[in-house]
């Protein structure tokens, strides 16, 4: 769906909309790059700019100054390509293959039941929008456009900074016009793997679907402060509780979408009696009532449901098929018990925040996804601190654990913090210019809880850097209510010009 001309014509100051627009009818699933860079690519070699790709599909283009300002120190501006895809269980969207349809309702922009990616797609929009310009005055520019950020900082990683000079940073992830961003968490993502125990199921038994829904989810560094629920760890307590209390065989669980997004779904296929059914349903709407209770602070509206999932019957089977005939085995219920103590055994949610303010965090874990593979189950997490040593106590702690249930525990795509400076150049010069566009005095400097790609620029960047993060309103990311409001969008891309001009 295209943005309507009336809408363009409101919104569209420079072209920022019409290319997050174009970059929006391009795919881009975090490892799956290689359309957008190339699109990005071709277009800025057309404008006669000088470009760099690697075998990534990372972009740095470079663009002089303008008049007056050809010897000035240059700027880096910095984004991602890659965007966090999550949709509601009701939407059909191939995230691989379809563009993300746009909408706006009340000047905010939102896709359909799936994440919008105005993270950060808003930050190629405006490199892509200040590399075309020949009215709006900057110093000289290197814009590197990153891919992978949303799960293994891969981009970041692989950059070649050889290409790079300048030793001022705006990064372009943030979520808040009047938020600058100086420094934020470092963490790592962690994969837990638990053996399956099969066993058979008994054929008199009836399969049901056990759904977790109806939850807000989020992002795991920006939302995890507001205590949503986490749908997996919902499902660990209802198994809990119905293994105990009757018989069933769980056959398949599964729950969430990334590691580092709050889960709003999970569910299991579990085998049970028929006359068993009722009870059950009275069990899980107990439960229901119990878990919209602990949550309603969060404002959640948790659904648990019970549904017919249809039985394979192996006598119609043409020939061997391995794969339906191992989701007829099921789980041991010891497998079960080990699998919902891990889950409520892991640290997770806010582990510390700050003393004398509880929505800013210090050091969380969020359990994002649970699944299956090669005859095991596997739950993906990603740790946050500002405090390197948590990050290695909590991965020594999980090692531990996991070792009492016979699971395995793998460290992966780990990513460093970005420690905080206070009133530098960078930052004095961006109050100006949104006091100078907004006419506000609202600016506020903060450390987030959210990994940035900052943390590893500054790594490798040569000489000390001066760096910020900056973003329009954007609402809900990693989830599919992800918005963005647009005159935010606009007055941002305003200040990040006046922003310039002055360096």
């Amino acid at each position: 769906m295209s943005i309507n001309q009336t809408i363009m014509n409101q919104y569209n100051v420079d072209n920022i909309l019409h290319y997050f627009q174009e970059i929006a009818n391009i795919p881009r699933k975090s490892g799956h790059e290689q359309a957008i860079s190339n699109y990005i690519k071709y277009w800025a070699l057309n404008l006669g700019l000088d470009v760099f790709q690697d075998e990534h599909y990372n972009l740095i283009i470079k663009k002089a100054g303008t008049e007056g300002y050809e010897s000035h120190e240059p700027v880096i501006l910095q984004g991602h390509m890659d965007m966090v895809c999550t949709k509601l269980e009701s939407v059909e969207h191939d995230f691989i293959n379809s563009p993300i349809a746009l909408d706006v309702e009340d000047g905010i922009l939102h896709a359909n039941g799936t994440t919008l990616g105005a993270d950060d797609g808003f930050a190629v929009a405006y490199g892509m929008a200040i590399l075309v310009s020949t009215n709006i005055p900057h110093p000289p520019l290197e814009v590197v456009f990153t891919v992978e950020e949303e799960t293994t900082f891969k981009g970041v990683k692989t950059l070649d900074y050889s290409h790079l000079q300048g030793n001022r940073l705006i990064n372009m992830d943030g979520e808040s016009m009047n938020e600058v961003t100086i420094g934020s968490a470092g963490g790592h993502g962690s994969t837990v793997t638990l053996p399956i125990v099969p066993v058979s199921v008994n054929n008199e038994m009836t399969k049901r679907r056990i759904t977790i829904e109806g939850l807000q989810g989020g992002h795991s560094g920006c939302d995890i402060h507001l205590g949503r629920a986490n749908a997996i760890y919902i499902l660990s307590k209802v198994l809990e509780r119905i293994t105990v209390e009757h018989n069933i065989r769980v056959t398949e669980v599964s729950g969430g979408s990334a590691p580092n997004a709050i889960p709003l779904r999970a569910y299991a296929d579990v085998y049970l009696h028929l006359q068993d059914v009722p009870y059950v349903q009275v069990l899980l709407q107990e439960e229901q009532e119990k878990w919209n209770t602990q949550y309603a602070k969060a404002n959640e509206n948790i659904s648990i449901s019970l549904s017919v999932v249809p039985k394979v019957d192996r006598e119609d089977l043409v020939e061997l098929d391995l794969e339906a005939i191992t989701m007829e085995r099921a789980f041991s219920n010891d497998t079960v018990q080990k699998l919902c103590e891990l889950i409520q055994g892991i640290e997770q949610g806010i582990l510390q925040h700050a003393p004398d303010n509880p929505n800013e965090v210090w050091y969380s874990n969020n359990i994002g996804v649970l699944g299956m593979a090669d005859g095991a189950v596997y739950l993906k997490m990603q740790v946050r601190s500002t405090d390197a040593k948590n990050l290695e106590a909590h991965y020594t702690g999980l090692e531990k654990l996991v070792q009492d249930y016979g699971a395995s525990a793998n460290q992966e795509a780990e990513y460093p913090g970005w420690l905080p400076t206070f009133d530098s150049p960078l930052q004095k010069s961006y109050q100006k210019a949104y006091e100078s566009v907004t006419g506000a005095k609202d600016l506020q400097f903060n450390v987030i809880h959210a990994g940035l790609e900052v943390g590893y620029m500054l790594d490798n960047l040569q000489g000390p850097v001066d760096a910020i993060n900056i973003g329009p309103n954007i609402h809900d990311l990693h989830a599919p209510t992800e918005r963005m409001q647009l005159e935010s969008f606009v007055t941002t891309w305003n200040i990040l010009k006046t922003f310039l001009a002055s360096l």
